[in-house]
């Protein structure tokens, strides 16, 4: 990703930095976003004024409380790292904490047992490779309590079904995490790998489609 504000280039060696030490950062569209707020503010000041800083954290219309708070946040660390630099940067004060509205869904037992059945029984075309995956998919990120795209990630070597645990890699938090699989779990997945994996000339990522 490109910046071309005056604050550009220490953008990219503070992201360099922070994935040095563990942090994933995938996402850095917030960085972008600062890099041309500055440019439209006329920025000629590496870091932040407190008149700029203020600008930054007023409310855009239609965000949300979560949005707004970390996108504030990830400016306050910027320029910390900035003023440990030697840099003249106002740190801005961090906003409230936010209240999330999110309200998780319970699934009953009975539901369960219907969207596991859904998923065994699932109409593909039948050259498909995924109605081999789908029903080990789903159950993984259940046992383990995995997002989609931490289940996917998995490579091979991060399964290990002799001692029953899986490694996620680079979580939200930037480390790794150990997670252990329930033995009907382990044998779901032993049995996939068998029926499926095994058959297929190589592989790298645990679900692999071809």
């Amino acid at each position: 990703m490109e910046y071309h504000g005056i604050n550009g280039d220490l953008i990219k060696q503070y992201i360099t930095f922070k994935r040095s030490i563990g942090y994933a950062l995938d996402n850095t569209y917030t960085f972008k976003m600062f890099d041309r707020f500055t440019i439209e503010q006329g920025g000629d000041f590496i870091g932040l004024t407190r008149e700029l800083a203020d600008k930054w954290a007023e409310k855009r219309p239609n965000e949300s409380d979560v949005t707004q708070y970390k996108r504030v946040n990830d400016i306050i660390n910027f320029s910390i790292y900035l003023k440990q630099l030697g840099y003249d940067t106002y740190i801005p004060r961090q906003l409230k904490s936010y209240q999330s509205t999110f309200t998780p869904y319970i699934f009953s037992k009975e539901q369960l047992v219907l969207f596991f059945t859904a998923c065994d029984s699932i109409e593909i075309h039948r050259n498909s490779s995924i109605k081999f995956i789908l029903p080990v998919l789903f159950r993984m990120i259940y046992g383990c309590g995995l997002r989609v795209n931490e289940a996917l990630k998995l490579k091979n070597e991060d399964v290990n079904l002799d001692e029953g645990y899986i490694i996620v890699r680079e979580t939200k938090n930037g480390s790794d995490r150990i997670l252990p699989l329930s033995d009907s779990l382990k044998e779901i997945c032993i049995q996939y790998k068998k029926g499926y994996l095994s058959k297929l000339p190589t592989f790298q990522y645990f679900f692999y489609t071809k």
